[in-house]
């Protein structure tokens, strides 16, 4: 059986296709083509692995440049957004002198290692105001700077400028700025930020240890803001061809793209990323040597075991430690960057809760998710009360618009409203603010919800409408007082032709006269409120106790209104001494007391007051006291102002009084004297509760308002005679001067009449005969009364001038110049008095040389 079976296994090993020696080829070629081919195929595998980690990678980082930069860019627009609101509606010199700006400015570039500085440019192109020194440089000049231009032609939103070299700090920078608009929305400045280089570069730096990189922070234009490692020349821009703008050009949002640097000639992997809210795209690359570096070395090692599979295992997993190693190491830089972001934001929440404006946040559902101490403020509510909340349930807005702007804004639109009245259901506040609103976005670009910023402007409104109620009253005032000159002149003619009629005519005729002079004296008397009014009228400012005074007006009110009207006095015994014409206030109060008996037909309460005001307030008119005043309030219990009515009360001739029962300038005359004697005027008044009208009156010995001078009165005076008294008339109208010539004849005065300074300059020896002038303040030619009464006095020393006049407030700026004065409508007593004053002050001065020589 053995040697059957050895025969037959014979036949079997003869016919196999493989000998021993082709089996030990095989095997010597399998030992090299194998290891060869598991070593190629690993080679082409680990190539693409470290190269598709490495693109991994730079992606990564690329993406944490784009929120570093966003977060960056987002806080400025924040400073600059803080800044615009406080200085909005300042002008620059108040700006320029405001250190507590410079100091928020520069605590906020202390802060923020990212800024360089900040500054506040004017529509000039100067620098009002930089956070590195107090006062800003005057001479520095921004105006040729391409973010000055950029927002001069039109609104440039936020704008990031080129690289320059900072003119205050002397450091490489850019700019992102913002426009600042007037009130009708011209150009007026820029406020910007510069922005360091140095700390994005130092960032960039921090970004891989173990590897060669390279990163950029770039304008969609090409300008190259900042790069690592710094270029010799910072001030690049790229070439339209250069890869980075052709793979821009291909792929706007995001990219990538191998390139050899032009700066030093490095081949890298690089990635790029448009950030969501500015036009920068920041770029991020790393050596391609550097990556294959690591690959040729994985090759030694594949050489050296590809024969042993398990070493070569062994090896894989090694490497793939290492590999971990590497990305435990970068993803450790990046959460080092990740506690720098939180930081920033953390900085970003103090900013909120520090600022001064309401700020809110809104969500998608418009419930408030962020709100400040500034918005607990205005709403009166803690943040217990506002989080969570939807928006337009804790604000009622009036109108929609800011509501609108809202809704829009978390479909990603921005927006602005101003004066927008609003109220707090929960806390019954109410008033006016202006608001600024913008999206929210996450860090892929989607909306999230809407931030707002809020400034309450009540008062700010006030005040603006107080000062156009100054402006108003003031042009009605000047038109006023013209009016009331020009009928002055026309009162002179006639009460002065009165008087020549009154002497000739029977009993008859005298009555006839009589009722022609009664009704020219209301015409005097209304003058003399359009004065007042206008502030025009010579005052007599005396000081005198204020409380002793209403005293003395309240015994003659108890007499004098209606039993059913209780005068009561509230009257503060700690009282200075104001400094006031006593008569006019004497008129001011009856005025308001005659007012307040109309409006209490039934009976009431009027109530005279006083109290210290001790520092300045806005007034009705828009005028403020900036020293010590004395307030006086007359209040009464009647009917009240409707509110449409409160602007227009201190108009001369508005009146809601019947036809006849009122002249409408009872409350202008008040209004007159107190701005004329250096005070202002408040009115409160409700529907059903009453009125009450303050007068803020000055202190004795703190500076008025204006000079007061005093005149003689046109009616004042006796009826003296200047026997033989040489009298030089200057007066344009004939009709004035015919009256004045009879006045003076009738005094015994001799009279030389001329029209004007030209004939007057004619006289033979140039009027030096004469012994004293009267001129018209008011004359046509270039030469005017005050002009011609001064030439006269030099002409010849010591002439006495009287002026006259129909203008109350000509008739103060002669007095100042040391003339005597006579108001028009005048009597010849008063004529005579003057003329009397101002030869005997005339022969004293004589007198007075003559023993002095």
């Amino acid at each position: 059986m053995a040697a059957n079976d050895r025969a037959a296994a014979a036949p079997l090993f003869s016919r196999s296709r493989w000998t021993p020696v082709q089996v030990l080829k095989l095997l010597l070629a399998a030992s090299l083509i194998v290891p060869a081919l598991i070593f190629a195929a690993a080679a082409t595998y680990d190539r693409s692995r470290v190269l598709h980690e490495a693109d991994h990678r730079v992606e990564q980082t690329t993406r944490l440049l784009d929120e570093h930069a966003a977060k960056v860019f987002e806080t400025l627009d924040l400073v600059m957004t803080q800044v615009l609101l406080r200085i909005e509606g300042r002008d620059w010199e108040s700006i320029y002198q405001d250190r507590e700006l410079f100091e928020e400015m520069n605590s906020i570039r202390s802060a923020l290692p990212q800024v360089d500085g900040i500054f506040l440019v004017g529509p000039t192109g100067r620098t009002w105001m930089t956070s590195r020194v107090f006062p800003a440089p005057a001479g520095t000049d921004f105006s040729d700077r391409d973010y000055f231009v950029a927002h001069h032609d039109r609104d440039a939103g936020t704008f990031i400028s080129k690289t320059y070299l900072g003119k205050i700090s002397k450091h490489p920078i850019f700019n992102v700025s913002r426009r600042r608009s007037g009130p009708g929305g011209e150009f007026d400045g820029v406020v910007g930020i510069s922005v360091s280089l140095g700390y994005f570069e130092n960032f960039y730096a921090t970004l891989a240890r173990d590897i060669d990189h390279a990163a950029a922070l770039t304008r969609a234009d090409g300008a190259l803001l900042v790069r690592y490692p710094e270029s010799d020349n910072r001030l690049l821009r790229w070439p339209d061809a250069a890869p980075i703008m052709q793979a821009i050009a291909d792929q706007p949002s995001e990219g990538r793209f191998e390139v050899t640097s032009r700066f030093d000639g490095i081949p890298r992997l690089v990635r790029y990323k448009r950030l969501d809210s500015y036009p920068l795209y920041v770029s991020y690359g790393i050596s391609k040597a550097g990556v294959l570096s690591e690959w040729k070395d994985d090759l030694v090692v594949f050489g050296a075991f590809a024969g042993l599979a398990s070493i070569g295992l062994s090896l894989l997993t090694l490497v793939a430690l290492a590999r971990t190693r590497q990305a435990e190491r970068a993803f450790a830089g990046l959460r080092e960057t990740a506690d720098s972001l939180r930081r920033e934001q953390e900085f970003s929440g103090r900013l909120i809760r520090s600022s001064r404006e309401g700020i809110f946040a809104i969500d998608r559902e418009m419930r408030i998710t962020v709100s400040n101490p500034a918005l607990e403020h205005i709403t009166g509510l803690g943040e217990e009360k506002l989080i969570g909340r939807p928006v337009l349930e804790v604000f009622s807005f009036e109108g929609g618009a800011l509501a609108e702007g809202l809704r829009r804004t978390i479909q990603g639109q921005e927006g602005a409203v101003r004066e927008v009245s609003y109220s707090v259901p929960d806390t019954g506040r109410k008033g006016y603010l202006d608001a600024h609103y913008s999206p929210l976005r996450s860090s892929g670009g989607e909306v999230i919800g809407g931030i707002a910023f809020v400034i309450e402007t009540t008062e700010q409104r006030r005040a603006a409408e107080a000062l156009r109620q100054s402006q108003k009253m003031e042009a009605v005032g000047q038109l006023t007082g013209g009016i009331a000159h020009d009928f002055n002149n026309l009162l002179t003619v006639i009460l002065g032709n009165l008087d020549r009629l009154q002497s000739r005519l029977g009993q008859s005729e005298a009555r006839a006269v009589a009722a022609i002079r009664r009704a020219a004296e209301r015409g005097e008397a209304l003058t003399k409120h359009m004065l007042a009014f206008a502030r025009r009228q010579p005052l007599r400012p005396e000081p005198f106790d204020l409380n002793q005074k209403l005293q003395e007006i309240a015994a003659f009110l108890r007499q004098s209104l209606p039993p059913n009207i209780e005068v009561k006095l509230e009257l503060n015994p700690g009282l200075s001494p104001v400094e006031v014409d006593p008569e006019q206030l004497e008129v001011a109060v009856i005025n308001l007391a005659t007012n307040a008996r109309d409006a209490m037909p039934n009976g009431g309460v009027l109530t005279l007051g006083t109290w210290i005001a001790s520092r300045g307030a806005a007034g009705t008119d828009g005028g403020a006291a900036e020293r010590r005043s004395v307030a006086l309030t007359v209040s009464d219990t009647g009917a009240g102002i409707p509110a449409e009515l409160r602007e227009r009360v201190f108009d001369p001739f508005f009146t809601t009084k019947e036809v006849g029962k009122g002249t409408g300038l009872g409350l202008s005359r008040v209004y007159g004297f107190a701005r004329q004697s250096g005070g202002s005027v408040e009115l409160e008044s409700e529907i059903g509760k009453g009125t009450a009208i303050t007068l803020l009156l000055p202190v004795f010995g703190e500076p008025a308002g204006q000079s007061r001078p005093t005149l003689v009165a046109g009616d004042a005076g006796p009826d003296l005679q200047l026997l033989n008294a040489r009298i030089l008339l200057v007066e344009d109208e004939a009709e004035v001067a015919d009256v004045i010539i009879d006045m003076l004849q009738g005094l015994g005065c001799a009279v030389t009449w001329v029209r004007g300074a030209a004939e007057c300059r004619a006289l033979p020896h140039g009027g030096t005969e004469l012994d004293a002038a009267i001129t018209d303040i008011f004359m046509p030619g270039e030469t005017g009364g005050v002009a011609l009464a001064k030439e006269l006095r030099q002409r010849r020393a010591g002439m006495p001038v009287v002026l006259i006049t129909g203008s109350g407030q000509a008739a103060l700026e002669a007095l100042a110049d040391g003339f005597q004065v006579v108001q028009k409508p005048f009597t010849r007593a008063a004529l005579g008095a003057a003329l009397h004053e101002a030869l005997g002050r005339a022969q004293e001065r004589r007198r007075a040389a003559g023993d002095a020589g």
